[in-house]
């Protein structure tokens, strides 16, 4: 879940960067997988899958109560073969991409009631 040092210096190129890196560090707060490390819950994993551990990654890239919203969101990707962490957070170069690409994030986020825990 962490951003490479490579990708937080590339934050400070683009204002889409910047956002993601900031979403970044902040989805570790409210996620279980962090919670736990600080004695706030019970349990390290997903609500939805009692294996997995609750990171934000496990939440965009493989959580299978999120399937169908997650096709939407990598349907409009920019990579949509290829999804990271860091490319649904906006880490991508171009700027418009980025944008593109972090707002389609926020969208997923909000269909599927996560929002809050970011």
């Amino acid at each position: 879940m962490e951003i490479k040092l490579r990708d937080k210096q590339h934050c400070n190129d683009s204002p889409g960067l910047s956002t993601a890196g900031k979403a970044s560090n902040m989805a570790a707060d409210c996620r279980n997988a962090h919670l736990h490390r600080l004695g706030m819950t019970n349990s390290p994993h997903c609500p939805w899958c009692p294996t997995q551990p609750d990171t934000l990654e496990h939440l965009l890239l493989h959580c299978p109560r999120h399937h169908s919203h997650r096709v939407a969101l990598l349907h409009c990707a920019i990579h949509p073969h290829k999804p990271t962490l860091t490319n649904l957070l906006g880490g991508c170069t171009n700027p418009a991409q980025a944008f593109k690409t972090f707002n389609l994030t926020r969208t997923f986020l909000q269909k599927t009631n996560q929002l809050h825990r970011i």
